[in-house]
């Protein structure tokens, strides 16, 4: 699909199936780019100073949410498919991270330490709106406390594209990386892959399987499904 020097990391198919986006290093900086499915008509849709990151279009296409770096933090940006009209969702937070937009395109899921603890799940509506946190009161004992330092974090999170669930992985100190599935209520919280390693965890169309990075702990790794 691409042919040029730099590293370039696949993010995102349009909805339709027609686009990738991927981002891409250069010049010392990660921008965005997007790709049709056949390898022409590339685009770029970020430059700058800045660092854009983890892009998901939204359930239409006519959006893209992204992670944006900058010297006044780490935030959630939305912008147009094309990369313009791009502005912070809710205000340049020091950090927020990992945008997943909800079934409906309506909200958006993103980790963020605005609320006295590191990477809850926060939700807003895409004018800023209705900004909070959603805790996993099971997962407390694995993610808190974090005084100093988190034991543990939540990230990479993926809203399901079929009912009221989120996908996301659990990584710190003494604690097994896992992909686990949560309501997004808060409760029902689990480990899909139960006691073995996994990572960048995907879902299928329907919401109905996982697609995951699975890991022995010798290192062989292995592609697996799972029902959520």
């Amino acid at each position: 699909l691409t042919n040029a020097p730099g590293l370039r990391f696949i993010e995102s198919w349009s909805p339709d199936g027609t686009r990738l986006l991927y981002s891409q290093f250069e010049s010392d900086h990660f921008h965005l780019h997007s790709v049709r499915a056949d390898g022409t008509d590339p685009k770029t849709l970020t430059s700058g100073s800045g660092n854009e990151s983890t892009p998901q279009w939204s359930p239409d296409g006519m959006h893209i949410a992204y992670q944006q770096g900058d010297p006044t933090g780490i935030y959630i940006a939305i912008s147009d498919a094309d990369g313009t009209n791009a502005h912070p969702l809710a205000g340049t937070s020091p950090l927020d991270l990992d945008p997943t937009w909800s079934a409906d395109g309506s909200r958006l899921y993103f980790g963020c330490d605005r609320f006295d603890r590191r990477h809850d799940l926060c939700t807003a509506a895409l004018d800023g709106s209705g900004l909070r946190a959603i805790q996993f009161p099971s997962l407390d004992p694995v993610v808190t406390p974090c005084t100093p330092f988190c034991k543990s974090i939540m990230s990479h999170f993926a809203a399901s594209p079929g009912d009221g669930r989120i996908a996301f992985e659990v990584l710190g100190d003494g604690e097994l990386q896992r992909v686990w599935v949560a309501s997004l209520d808060g409760t029902s919280a689990i480990p899909v892959s139960g006691t073995t390693t996994s990572f960048a965890g995907r879902w299928s169309p329907s919401g109905d399987r996982m697609l995951l990075n699975i890991a022995d702990g010798n290192n062989r790794m292995a592609l697996a499904t799972v029902k959520p």
